[in-house]
């Protein structure tokens, strides 16, 4: 999911991740710093004014984005309004909140002063602090304008002298050994780490996960036996795989992939199964059906063209064309799925 539906993620990056070691946090200089650091975004000024996110502002001239500590009351909030400008999405001032938020085009974060000092020091990202309840966030949500693609599914990896040859092995191993069957994933909370939960629960083993910060130690540590086995996307992996380092038993995704028709979707043997990766267009709430229609239609033809079947399959992905109502259909189904693992497996960034 790294198109326009996660523009507002860079944005709240932007300004959760504003530089303040200087300045008192959600101070005027503070929120002077966070509209600094967003015009300095290339990816927000330019893409947040072509998708017209910008604009959506009822005529006002500029939306507005609220930040604010919940545990300290009394502390004041700020805010930075962004206006389209100069053919970008440009902040226009950054100071104490005096705008009365009309939720249909602004946006109010919160979060527990150390949960905003993590976030500035990069210990994780604004959507994971939402997925963790860490941040709060009010505001439209984005409408899914009827296109998704490509899917991604990730790898499942073992090394090269892993006694598993196949995935039915894996497990009988995890049930026949519980706990003693470690599994690396890439950070905290993210899809490879969810992946593995996800295994262990669907499949009812016991794995014990081994957090990297990173792929490459991850992937280093599989192939000399430290760990059994990891799930992985395939950029960084696909050198390893390539030299013989660490092998492929399965794929992540509901159905077999392109590029390893011979190897099973774990989903084939663990019924429900399914982590995948994916693309979707997104438009502003209220974006009228008609509008929707004609660039879904677009999506649509543009995933059936050759040229880009192939450079989408050359990145690792497979085009996926889902209507409005599939989007819809697939995110609730994704998100129940999801859950289920981050509730049961007690998953927490900490």
């Amino acid at each position: 999911m790294r198109a326009n539906q996660w523009l507002m993620a860079a944005a709240l990056a932007a300004i959760s991740g504003t530089a303040v070691a200087a300045t008192p946090m959600m101070s005027e200089e503070w929120a002077k710093a966070a509209c600094t650091a967003w015009n300095a975004d290339a990816t927000l000024t330019k893409d947040l004014f072509e998708t017209g996110w910008a604009a959506n502002d009822k005529k006002r001239g500029y939306k507005s984005l609220q930040v604010a500590r919940k545990d300290c009351k009394g502390s004041p909030k700020v805010e930075v309004r962004i206006a389209p400008k100069d053919g970008k999405a440009l902040c226009v001032s950054g100071g104490l909140s005096t705008t009365a938020l009309d939720l249909d085009v602004d946006y109010a974060m919160t979060a527990d002063t150390k949960r905003w000092i993590e976030m500035d020091k990069g210990d994780y990202g604004p959507m994971r602090a939402m997925m963790f309840g860490r941040l709060s966030f009010d505001g439209p949500m984005g409408e899914a304008m009827g296109n998704m693609g490509p899917f991604e599914s990730f790898l499942l990896l073992v090394g090269k002298d892993s006694p598993f040859a196949t995935l039915a092995d894996l497990i009988a191993y995890g049930k026949a050994n519980p706990g003693k069957l470690l599994y690396a994933s890439t950070s905290v909370g993210n899809s490879t780490h969810i992946g593995g939960e996800m295994l262990s629960l669907f499949t009812g083993m016991k794995a014990t996960h081994v957090p990297y910060k990173g792929n490459v130690q991850a992937l280093m540590d599989l192939a000399a036996g430290r760990v059994h086995f990891s799930i992985d996307s395939r950029p960084p992996a696909l050198p390893m795989i390539r030299s013989g380092q660490v092998r492929v038993i399965a794929v992540t995704a509901t159905e077999r992939a392109p590029d390893y028709p011979d190897l099973p979707a774990i989903a084939e043997q663990v019924p429900g199964y399914g982590i995948e990766g994916w693309v979707g267009l997104f438009a502003p709430a209220r974006t009228p059906p008609d509008v929707i229609a004609r660039i879904a239609e677009a999506a649509r033809r543009t995933l059936v063209d050759p040229a880009v079947i192939q450079r989408m399959r050359d990145s690792g992905g497979e085009p996926a064309f889902l209507d409005p109502a599939g989007v819809a259909k697939f995110m609730q189904m994704d998100h129940e799925r999801v859950n289920r693992v981050v509730r049961e497996a007690n998953i927490s960034a900490d």
